[in-house]
């Protein structure tokens, strides 16, 4: 198969769903139409202004670069490339709020001990935003080569440079193993299961060895919430009656909807990408 194709297509999904949500960013009262008009519009070449992408794609781009400068994950090199985007190009990008506290500690600190920077956050419970999932499709890809644990290990890693919140490490994995399981779907020309890949899913993270510690409340708490809000995807997934998109929002709350929408948009991308892939 095509790895290369496959890279650019997770990558490439990424950056479109970046550019096309931005009009959500700061506009809590767009509907959900908006992006989807504006995609048909520059599809059918009736719009052809810039779209701008936002600090999600920014920091891909930052991991991308120090992966390849340091052809491996070197933490320090990748603070100092999300602090230097943040202050010389983050302006304009809607980065989110504590996340400057971070690079300002980090800079100060000349990027030493890395990790403890974001760990001090909200009186070291850490954020749980979604953050660490939305810009972990890079090291998701990168980390296809290795075994397992150091798949974990580097995900983790990357993630907790911002985000040590176990719900925000658990929601970076969950981005991570969606990617890891449509390229082994791919790879084995494995016919897509939704519900399957659901339920395996959540038994990849369960079975997460490396950092993560699900027999500790906070571990076991952020577990347990997605493997509720995944449930409600699943039941969803399986309606006969096409449940509206005001229904899906309403039930698992804007937050969880991004978060499970990406992963979803992964899947049916898995599916398109393994038909082309074949051709």
């Amino acid at each position: 198969m095509d790895y290369l194709s496959f890279c650019r297509g997770v990558l490439i999904g990424g950056l479109m769903g970046d550019c096309y949500g931005f009009v959500y960013e700061g506009s809590p009262a767009s509907k959900f139409t908006i992006p989807l008009e504006l995609l048909q519009r520059s599809i059918n070449g009736f719009d052809t202004k810039q779209l701008m992408y936002s600090d999600d794609t920014q920091m891909s781009l930052a991991i991308l670069r120090s992966l390849k400068a340091r052809n491996s994950f070197d933490a320090e090199h990748l603070a100092k490339e999300f602090t230097t985007d943040y202050f010389e190009n983050g302006l304009h990008r809607c980065y989110g709020g504590s996340v400057g506290r971070v690079f300002s500690s980090l800079r100060m600190a000349n990027y030493k001990d890395p990790y403890a920077h974001a760990a001090d956050l909200f009186n070291g419970t850490g954020s749980y935003g979604n953050g660490g999932a939305m810009r972990i499709a890079p090291a998701a890809l990168y980390g296809l080569r290795y075994p397992q644990r150091e798949f974990e290990k580097i995900v983790i890693d990357i993630t907790r440079l911002t985000h040590t919140n176990p719900l925000a490490i658990c929601g970076a994995l969950i981005q991570a193993y969606a990617i890891q399981m449509i390229f082994s779907l791919i790879h084995d020309h494995i016919q897509l299961d939704y519900v399957a890949f659901i339920d395996n899913l959540l038994k990849r993270l369960e079975r997460t060895e490396y950092f993560v510690d699900f027999k500790q409340p906070n571990w076991l708490e952020a577990l347990d919430a997605y493997k509720e809000k995944l449930q409600i995807v699943k039941y969803l997934l399986i309606d006969d009656k096409q449940p509206s998109v005001t229904n899906i929002v309403h039930q698992l709350d804007e937050s969880w909807f991004i978060l499970c929408y990406n992963t979803l948009f992964l899947v049916a991308s898995g599916q398109r990408t393994l038909s082309t892939l074949r051709r």
